[in-house]
This record gives C-alpha cells, structure tokens and sequence, in this order.
C-alpha cells in the first residue's frame, strides 16, 4: 500500500471511528460511502451503505433499494440515511457545515415529500441524479484535471429548488399521481354529501346506503399508511421514559463521549461488554435494534 492510500485510509477511518465509536472494525461498505462523501463523489455515493445496509443503486437508479423497500420503509431509511450523512459532512467538512446542514434539509424534505405523494421512482431517481452531479462538481473537475476544481462536494439549498429538467418532471409527475388519487377517491366516494347513494322511496328523506370504505380512495391510504408507520415506529427501541419525536442528530465524537460517560454515572449503569450506550435508545428517533443486535449497549439499570 502505497503512503497515499495509507493517508486515504486513515482519512476515511477517522470519520468511521467519528461516527460508530464502538466499531472495532468498520464495514468496508461503510468506509467506501464515507470516502465518497470525504471526497466529494456523491454520484458514486450509495446512501445505504451509510447505515451498513445492502445497496443495489446503480448510476442510472442511484434510489433502487429505497424503491424496492416500499414507500412507508423507504422513507424511514431516507432520514436514517441522511442522519448520518449529516454527521459525516460535519466531521469531514467543518468549513461546509454553515451550507450542508440547510441543503440536507431542505433535500430531504424534497426527497419524502416525493415519494410521499406517490411520484414514479424513475422520476424520483432522475432529479436526485441531478442534484447529487451539482454537489459533485467541484470534485470531479478536480479527478479529470480541471484546475477549477477541488476535493470535497459544494452545497447550495437553492439547488433543491432550482429549475432543472428533472425538477420539472419530478413536480409534474406529483400533479399527475396526486390527480390520480383525487379521481379514485371521487369514483370511490362519488354521489350526494360525502359519497352515499341516496334510496329511493324508503326510509328517512336523504338516507344514504352504506357502502365499505374505497381501498384505492386517498383518506383509506392515508389511513393505511399511517398504520404501517405505527408499526415501523413500533420496531424501534426507547429507554423508559423517551418519548416518540424528531430525531436528534449524533453530535461530535467528543460530545458524545462526554454524553455517554454522563449518563452512566447518572444512572449507575454498567455497559454489556464495554459497549457505550445507543445514542439513539436514548433519544426520540429511537433504535432500530433490539439490545441484541444493536452494536451499542441498551442497559438502562445497573
């Protein structure tokens, strides 16, 4: 190995090691996204090797695992994905945290709303195609000997909104699919004051019959995907007393250190195997692993 690779190396351990302090060995998936995002490459990026899951995106279809997912889980490991993708442009990038933290918001916020209100994938992986080749500029005029280039990715939130072939694909692909549930729901709900069908010559003037909620209609998708994330949310894993919320992003590794060392003099709890607890057992997002199979410690009592 050459001293480069060496460096390179040490480089994208520094940022693994930031991120999973625990972690005696970090995946080699894990270590290939955070060099990409190390270096600025995000076109090569694949999101879920950030939380050390299989992802099978290609260039053309950087979202393929998201969509093969489903759409309720897809958008659980879009904000999984981006948590962590946060904390490790903070680590890697210091200088670009003031620009990062609000374009990541607002790219995540584009990303569910799309996949929320049931815009095509294709359309979906076409515009985030797009902005990741935006961030990626300045890195890959570097790697082709640009000189106007340099290592690292560029963040602007204005590109989320910025007009682009995609986007305007993108937001009319939303029209059409938020149109195409409205036409379900009035076909499935159809008639007289909320979708009854008035009798004819039988009892009370204006009795409607009663028919079973439309399967296809938006308020019984609605209502259906509010139940599956009940049941997703179900997964994870609070100590006692933590209450459902937004997420609370993992800060630096030396506040989290002082954070765990903290808590468990606090609490007097003595960690499994030397393991410092979950951050996010402890915190309202909450943990998708049970103290089994979670790389941190869920002790809560000595």
């Amino acid at each position: 190995m050459t001293s480069i690779a060496r460096v390179r190396n040490a480089l994208d351990l520094r940022v693994a090691r930031a991120i999973s302090p625990q972690d005696e060995v970090a995946p080699d998936r894990l270590l290939k996204a955070l060099r990409n995002v190390r270096v600025g490459n995000f076109v090569a990026l694949r999101l879920l090797h950030l939380v050390d899951k299989p992802d099978a995106g290609t260039a053309d279809e950087p979202l393929k695992s998201f969509a093969a997912a489903g759409r309720v889980a897809a958008e659980l490991l879009i904000s999984d994905s981006f948590d962590v993708l946060k904390d490790a442009v903070l680590i890697a990038s210091p200088e670009a945290v003031g620009s990062a933290m609000p374009f990541f918001k607002a790219f995540r916020k584009k990303l569910l709303a799309a996949i929320n209100d049931g815009a095509p994938w294709d359309a979906i992986n076409k515009y985030y195609r797009g902005v990741a080749k935006k961030i990626s500029a300045p890195s890959r005029r570097f790697f082709t000997g640009d000189g106007n280039g340099h290592v690292g990715a560029s963040f602007d939130p204005a590109w989320v909104e910025a007009y682009s072939q995609a986007k305007e694909e993108l937001e009319r692909s939303i029209t059409k699919a938020v149109a195409k549930e409205a036409a379900r729901e009035g076909k499935g709900e159809g008639g007289p004051i909320g979708g009854g069908k008035v009798k004819g010559g039988k009892g009370p003037a204006g009795k409607r019959e009663q028919h079973e909620p439309d399967p296809n209609s938006a308020r019984s998708k609605k209502k259906a995907k509010a139940e599956q994330l009940k049941s997703a949310d179900a997964k994870r894993y609070r100590a006692k007393g933590v209450k459902v919320g937004d997420a609370v992003p993992v800060p630096a590794i030396e506040d989290l250190k002082t954070w765990s060392d903290e808590l468990s003099t606090k609490l007097n709890i003595t960690h499994d195997s030397g393991k410092h607890p979950c951050w996010m057992f402890w915190h309202p997002q909450g943990c998708p692993h049970d103290s089994n199979s979670c790389r941190f410690s869920h002790s809560q009592v000595k």
